[in-house]
C-alpha cells in the first residue's frame, strides 16, 4: 500500500500493488497505472492486513517464494508486532520467510533443524535471539561475548537480547555460527547507535 510510494520514489517498478488504498496517494496510483503494474484491491473493511495479502499471494503465485519485508520497523507496535508473526503465519501458504531488514534493524527467521554463518563487515550494537514458536530447542551461538549450547529458548523468557559479535584485533569482520533444532528462532540485529555505546573491539 504505502510501499508504493517508496518504490516510485526509488524507481523502482512492482510486479503486483496489493491493499486498500488507505494509506497510498492519487499521485502513486497513477503512476502505478503508467508503468502497467497489476493492481489487487482491497476493501478496508478486510479481514487480513496488506502484508498478510501479500504473502498469500506470493506462495500462490510461486511455489516456495522467498520473502524478505522491508518497511515495516518503526511506527505502530501492533503493526510491527502483526508484520513478525504474519511472516511466521506465511509458511502455511507455501513462503519461506527469510526475515524483515532496512538499514537500521533486521530480524532474520531460522526454522529448525537449521543452521546459518553470518559475516560481519559492520558490527551490529546488538545482537538478540527471539523465540517465535512457543519454544525453540538446540539452539547453539558461536562468536559472541555470551555464548549458548544446546539452550531451550521460551516465548515468554526473551532473555538472549543485546547479546555482542565478538571482533579479533586487526580483523575486519567478525563471524557468527547459529543453530537451532525445533521451533522458530528470530535472529535479531540491531545497526543503530541508540546513547554513547560504540562498536569498540572485544
Amino acid at each position: 500500500d504505502k510501499g508504493l510510494e517508496y518504490c516510485m520514489k526509488a524507481g523502482l517498478v512492482p510486479d503486483v500493488y496489493i491493499g486498500d488504498g488507505d494509506s497510498v496517494d492519487e499521485k502513486g496510483l497513477r503512476w502505478a497505472d503508467a508503468k502497467g503494474v497489476e493492481v489487487l484491491g482491497f476493501s478496508p473493511e478486510k479481514d487480513w492486513t496488506d502484508l498478510q495479502l501479500a504473502l498469500h499471494e506470493a506462495g500462490r503465485r510461486i511455489a516456495g517464494a522467498t520473502v524478505l519485508v522491508t518497511g515495516a520497523w518503526g511506527g505502530r507496535f501492533d503493526h510491527l508486532l502483526s508484520a513478525v508473526f504474519s511472516l511466521t503465519w506465511s509458511f502455511k501458504w507455501g513462503v519461506l520467510p527469510m526475515g524483515m531488514a532496512d538499514e537500521k534493524e533486521t530480524l532474520l527467521f531460522l526454522n529448525g533443524p537449521a543452521r546459518a554463518r553470518l559475516e560481519f563487515y559492520e558490527r551490529p550494537y546488538d545482537l538478540s535471539l527471539l523465540s517465535l514458536s512457543s519454544k525453540c530447542e538446540g539452539v547453539s551461538i558461536t562468536g559472541v561475548r555470551w555464548e549458548l549450547e544446546d539452550a531451550v529458548l521460551l516465548i515468554e523468557e526473551p532473555y538472549a537480547v543485546s547479546n555482542e559479535v565478538l571482533l579479533s584485533s586487526g580483523v575486519k569482520c567478525g563471524m557468527v555460527d547459529i543453530s537451532v533444532e525445533k521451533g522458530m528462532l528470530g535472529l535479531y540485529l540491531n545497526f543503530l547507535s541508540t546513547g554513547n555505546r560504540k562498536r569498540g573491539l572485544r
